[in-house]
């Protein structure tokens, strides 16, 4: 199995190109490059198109694709489709419980794997459709699943209507309601979003609602609800960056309009800083730990300085459908077309008399057997 090409001591053919900008000081660059890892198809990863993320008991990554499941230690992907069991090999969510179990949602229902084989489960036969958009597991270990708009319960066996949900009513009088995210707050209750109506919180054994979406021309629709560790419940939405305030919705960080067009997704790194995944590429919304330079525009008095991440910034210009936070506090992104990223930290990446180039004024690059030969200024 081809192992994935680190960018760390050496060059590889795919992080090559970007760090090769860096070379050319002469060229007025646009943008700095980040410390980005790609994982993609050439790298082992079974598809290119990157659903989801969970990481196992062991510390290996669960990637789901449009093609199956992918399995990584570190150093090789293992690969999970039809044939090794799953209902399906369109994933749309996973899950890694606290026993070991990976849950594997498709538009096939879930596949449950025990580290031997897979057991599928279906969605109630009375729905249309068996697909599983969301999977997570409550503080008492318990499974919840929410398929194309409704929310269920894993019990007994198998996935029953969840119980004691409200009675939802349309502004047309309508009694069909459309549920679009499920997450966990920070004590790991279910949260879920229902279209047109509002944000729902699970308190002693009843549903909530915490807030009441407020009428818009076009239908809000929630992606993912995060509750940072500074207790801000944010949301991703189709309006953008929402945060709830006092029980009502309002844009997170209101000066940048880029924030309010569609948010997929959503993640808080070890220091505090707010990732948000959309289409074009990413965004981080970082802490401010000194004054910001004129170039980013900011009000004096934000705490946040906002920078964006597509290919100009070794990242994709890609939809980001989920960004995940592992075990060791890296952050990885899915992608729509650009399989996995991993990103290190905020260093550029740069080559430089430091690394070992007998000049900085870089006249030429070639390759030859695997090797880079770069030619510089000086003797």
């Amino acid at each position: 199995m081809k192992h994935p090409k680190i960018f760390s001591k050496f060059f590889s053919k795919k992080t090559f190109p970007a760090a090769a900008a860096f070379l050319f000081l002469a060229a007025a660059l646009p943008a700095q490059k980040y410390n980005f890892i790609n994982f993609n198809v050439e790298d082992g990863l079974l598809q290119s198109q990157a659903t989801s993320i969970c990481q196992d008991k062991q510390r290996h990554l669960w990637i789901g694709t449009l093609g199956g499941v992918s399995r990584f230690n570190g150093r090789q992907f293992t690969h999970f489709t039809k044939t090794e069991g799953l209902a399906d090999n369109h994933v749309t969510t996973l899950l890694c419980d606290r026993h070991g179990k990976i849950w594997v949602g498709s538009h096939e229902g879930v596949s449950v794997f025990d580290g031997k084989r897979f057991k599928i489960y279906r969605i109630p036969e009375k729905q249309e459709k068996n697909g599983v958009a969301h999977l997570v597991e409550d503080q008492q270990g318990q499974v919840w699943a929410l398929g194309y708009g409704q929310l269920f319960l894993f019990k007994n066996d198998s996935f029953l209507p969840a119980p004691g949900l409200p009675e939802f009513e349309k502004p047309d009088g309508s009694k069909t309601v459309k549920l679009t995210s499920l997450d966990l707050d920070l004590q790991g209750s279910p949260i879920f979003s229902a279209a047109d109506d509002g944000l729902f919180f699970l308190k002693n054994g009843r549903w909530v609602k915490q807030v009441a979406f407020p009428k818009m021309p076009k239908q809000l629709v929630v992606h993912q609800v995060k509750i940072t560790a500074a207790r801000d419940t944010l949301l991703a939405s189709s309006n953008g960056l929402m945060v709830l305030k006092n029980n009502k919705l309002q844009h997170f960080y209101p000066a940048s309009e880029r924030l309010k067009l569609p948010v997929f997704s959503i993640e808080e790194d070890a220091n505090g800083n707010i990732w948000t995944g959309a289409m074009p590429g990413a965004a981080c919304l970082r802490k401010r730990q000194r004054a910001i330079s004129q170039e980013f525009g900011l009000p004096p008095g934000d705490k946040f300085e906002l920078l964006f991440f597509g290919e100009k910034e070794g990242f994709t210009d890609n939809w980001v459908n989920e960004i995940f936070r592992d075990a060791e506090h890296r952050l990885w992104f899915a992608t729509e077309v650009g399989g996995v990223f991993r990103f290190n930290n905020f260093r550029f990446i740069s080559f430089d008399e430091h690394a070992g180039l007998s000049d900085p004024v870089v006249m030429g690059i070639v390759e030859s057997q695997g090797a880079k030969f770069i030619g510089t200024g000086g003797e």
